[in-house]
């Protein structure tokens, strides 16, 4: 009986080792097949595609807000420079052409005073303006914008007046003189006829629309 009952216990014992060692085997052989085939995380690491940073589109407003500037800068620079150019010239024929010379040319014209005042008060009356808007509180002011522009307009009137009116001013058409003063003429003109239409337009439509 002793010796049966050992030789079950050394086949139990066997048996186990063997379980034992096939699970053991088993482990193994998972372990090397994991290692080997690629995990789905590589895999997935393998098939992504690496990723683009991409610039954010400008919006349309914002390009023509840019042109909008560009182009009132633009506006700006060619006013300045147009003037500085007009008050050039305007010194030069005051220059070439004396008013002794001018008298001996057309008695009946006054082009060289009208130049010369035109020039003095236009550069005063657009540098008090200057001051004035930058230092007065009140926006509604009327009398800022009141005096300058009936003074432009009686100078625009005595210019007109010395360009259509005088019988000798032909004797003058040699002259830069007689150049600058049809520019000016014209030019206010042209101005007052802008603001007019402006103006119009703009009551016409607060009649309609109001």
């Amino acid at each position: 009986m002793e010796s049966n009952s050992v030789l079950h216990e050394s086949t139990t014992n066997s048996s186990l080792l063997n379980q034992y060692t096939n699970i053991c085997l088993t482990n193994n052989n998972d372990i090397e097949t994991q290692l080997t085939k690629p995990t789905q995380l590589t895999k997935q690491i393998q098939l992504t595609k690496p990723i683009q940073l991409t610039k954010p589109k400008e919006k349309s407003s914002d390009i023509f807000d840019c042109l909008a500037v560009i182009f009132w800068l633009i506006f700006i620079i060619g006013i300045v420079v147009l003037a500085i150019t007009y008050l050039v010239y305007v010194i030069i024929s005051l220059c070439k052409t004396s008013y002794r010379e001018q008298k001996d040319l057309c008695e009946g014209s006054n082009a060289w005073l009208y130049l010369l005042l035109s020039l003095v008060i236009s550069t005063t009356a657009n540098l008090s303006n200057a001051n004035a808007k930058s230092n007065s509180d009140n926006k509604n002011d009327s009398t800022n914008t009141l005096v300058p522009t009936l003074v432009a307009l009686s100078f625009t009137i005595w210019g007109c007046v010395e360009l259509f009116a005088v019988d000798c001013v032909g004797e003058l058409k040699s002259t830069l003189l007689y150049t600058m003063l049809e520019i000016t003429v014209i030019a206010n003109l042209v101005a007052y006829g802008i603001i007019t239409i402006f103006g119009l337009l703009a009551y016409c439509y607060k009649c309609v629309c109001m």
